[in-house]
């Protein structure tokens, strides 16, 4: 089990630097805007729920 794990995490670390990437611009871009870390939080929170929340053609 433990060999699966690290073969795993080790498979999935270029995900895991993309994500890294986009939230680091993500944070710098409300930084410029005036936002602080809470409201990153908020609306990455808030865009993480909306897609969940129904069908997609209801949009």
């Amino acid at each position: 089990m433990k060999k699966a794990a690290k073969f795993a995490f080790v498979k999935t670390i270029p995900i895991l630097l993309g994500y890294l990437f986009l939230g680091i611009a993500f944070g710098l871009l409300l930084q410029k805007a005036g936002l602080g870390a809470l409201w990153a939080f908020l609306i990455s929170a808030w865009y993480m729920q909306v897609p969940c929340s129904s069908p997609w053609w209801e949009y």
